[in-house]
């Protein structure tokens, strides 16, 4: 099992290089590797084959059990940890951040893409997520020409996807509504539509926050890896 070909395989980036040393010596001593993603606790062969895999609810209840007969000091969650909240990175000796997160947005005309970035910024840094973790910025096709939402696009490195007001108001779900918005662009809400359009199976993390014209909502995408 190699930790780094592992991460590149997925998609993955690696946010504490020195871990890598330390997960890739344990497959070498011939020792088990554990990776904790989403509410998921898997167990690795030293060759990388998947031996058990457990709820993280179940994994602590054992975990508790045996603290309380031996009495050791609590150890790290897993080897790997896989997520995009900053508060979880020091869990593992490894963490990997998926890219899984959508970020909608909706602007004004001619909103510069500092502050669009900056919004952006503050909202992920509200939510704990590593702006590693953007894989996407979405919004309403009328904005497809916007700079400002290209140039903040390209500044992640991530895919700047638009779609119709058709497809935006086809997107189920309970959505902060703004009888303005819809007046003007024809839907009621277009950062937390547009986010949860390009991640129909994920989740609505943070809803809509606006700032001097702008409003970003986030949404995940599920990243359990293929291993």
């Amino acid at each position: 099992f190699a930790a780094d070909l592992f991460a590149q395989k997925n998609n993955y980036v690696i946010q504490n290089k020195a871990g890598i040393a330390r997960v890739s010596a344990k497959p070498l001593a011939h020792q088990h590797v554990t990776v904790r993603c989403e509410n998921r606790l898997v167990t690795l062969s030293f060759e990388g084959t998947v031996l058990k895999e457990e709820s993280i609810e179940q994994s602590e209840k054992e975990s508790e059990k045996k603290q309380i007969s031996d009495q050791s000091v609590p150890e790290k969650e897993a080897d790997i940890i896989i997520s995009p909240f900053i508060q979880d990175g020091k869990k593992g000796s490894l963490w990997l951040v998926p890219r899984c997160i959508v970020v909608g947005v909706g602007c004004r005309r001619k909103k510069d893409a500092s502050l669009i970035k900056q919004t952006i910024c503050e909202r992920l840094a509200q939510s704990g997520i590593a702006k590693e973790a953007v894989c996407q910025i979405t919004s309403i096709d009328r904005k497809k020409d916007e700079a400002g939402l290209i140039e903040t696009a390209a500044d992640f490195n991530v895919e700047f996807v638009t779609f119709t007001e058709e497809k935006l108001r086809q997107v189920p779900g309970n959505f902060s509504s703004s009888a303005f918005v819809e007046k003007t662009v024809g839907v009621d809400n277009v950062c937390e539509r547009s986010a949860m359009a390009a991640a129909p199976q994920g989740i609505l993390l943070a809803r809509k926050y606006a700032k001097d014209g702008v409003t970003v909502a986030i949404a995940m995408h599920t990243f359990f890896p293929v291993f």
